[in-house]
C-alpha cells in the first residue's frame, strides 16, 4: 500500500511530463512535510519497487576503464557526483493504481482485521487524491 507521501509524489509525476526531482518537490502539496533528502529517498524507494523509471539528466564527466567483466565508469567531478539530477517516469498509470486501490479497499473491507477501519480510511484518502488529479474528459 503506498504511503500518503508516495501517493502525492506519484500524482505529481502523473500530472507533469517527465519531471525532475526539483519539479516534483516544487509541485508537492504544502501539507506534505518532506525535505529534499526525504523526497530523494522516497523516489529511490519507488524506483526500487518498480513503480518509477529513473534517468539521469545532469552533466557527467566519467572516466571509463575496461575490466574483463565490462566497462566501469567513475565520475571525475565531485560536484557532478554530488548534484545528480534525475528525470522520472511512471511505469504504471492512474487507472492501474485506481484498480489496485479499489481491490485493496474491497479486500480490507471484506476481511475482519483489527486495523481494517484505519486501512479503509487510508485507502479512501488515496482514491480521493487520485480522483482529484485524474485528467478531466
Amino acid at each position: 500500500m503506498p504511503t500518503r507521501e508516495e501517493m502525492a509524489a506519484l500524482c505529481v509525476i502523473w500530472t507533469s511530463e517527465e519531471p525532475t526531482e526539483y519539479d516534483i518537490y516544487h509541485d508537492l502539496d504544502a501539507d506534505i512535510k518532506l525535505t529534499a533528502d526525504d523526497l530523494h529517498q522516497l523516489l529511490d524507494g519507488l524506483v526500487h519497487q518498480g513503480l518509477l523509471e529513473q534517468e539521469i539528466v545532469s552533466p557527467r564527466n566519467e572516466f571509463t576503464f575496461m575490466t574483463p567483466l565490462g566497462g566501469k565508469g567513475i565520475e571525475m567531478s565531485r560536484l557532478n557526483a554530488l548534484n545528480r539530477v534525475y528525470r522520472y517516469r511512471s511505469r504504471i498509470d492512474q487507472e492501474h493504481m485506481m484498480r489496485f486501490l479499489q481491490a485493496a479497499h474491497y479486500y480490507v473491507s471484506a476481511t475482519s482485521r483489527p486495523d481494517s477501519a484505519a486501512l479503509t480510511s487510508q485507502i479512501r484518502g488515496h482514491i480521493q487524491k487520485l480522483l482529484m488529479t485524474a485528467p478531466q474528459p
